[in-house]
């Protein structure tokens, strides 16, 4: 091959090489714009979705505005969703009572019963709850999720063992997240996963 030759096969080489160059930028432009434009709508229906769900719960989306990088991939949504439930997780809410039981709906045994008994629940205790859930206008009192008596779960703001009180005072209604949030000894960052407002969001990245 001639050296004229050689270096037009060189240059046609160089050619291909930038258009082939441009081509895959500009495909991956597009891309990283539909990716963006997704994300963007995940983010939004995120927001929808907490707001309505838990009213209490204060999200800084500005943090989730820093996770969005220049590719948008699911790693990217599965990090926005962490940090999501983590901020739901940290969040230092009073978890006192909206309204509080009058005299008057209480029952004769309702200060022998409150007194905690070796290993024994109180034979009341179902109707302490059912009025625990009125208390807290049928919402979990952290979160402010909806609740009903068959998912709604008693937390004492003083454990029985520390010598806490089945007195309405001392009870308060959460939701299974919000129980496990204050309840467990585990770190945050440990009981994430485990909680169904990670489900949820894990579901909505998923489908």
């Amino acid at each position: 091959m001639s050296g004229s030759a050689l270096l037009f096969s060189l240059a046609a080489l160089a050619l291909l090489g930038v258009v082939f160059w441009a081509l895959l930028q500009k495909r991956i432009q597009k891309t990283s714009q539909g990716s963006h434009v997704n994300l963007d709508f995940l983010i939004n229906e995120i927001k929808i979705y907490i707001k309505n769900t838990y009213p209490n719960i204060v999200i800084d989306y500005q943090k989730i505005e820093k996770i969005k990088s220049k590719n948008q991939l699911l790693a990217e949504d599965i990090l926005i969703v962490e940090d999501i439930v983590m901020q739901f997780a940290v969040q230092d809410i009073d978890i006192t009572p909206k309204y509080y039981v009058s005299k008057d709906q209480l029952w004769s045994t309702y200060e022998e019963y409150a007194i905690p008994q070796k290993n024994k629940t109180p034979k009341d205790f179902l109707k302490r709850k059912e009025l625990a859930i009125r208390q807290y206008g049928s919402a979990c009192g952290r979160c402010g999720q909806k609740l009903t008596f068959s998912n709604a779960m008693t937390y004492f703001h003083k454990p029985l063992e520390e010598g806490g009180t089945y007195h309405f005072e001392n009870i308060a209604v959460l939701c299974s997240d919000c129980n496990k949030v204050l309840t467990s000894s585990e770190d945050k960052s440990k009981i994430i996963s485990m909680l169904n407002i990670y489900d949820y969001l894990i579901n909505k990245i998923n489908h």
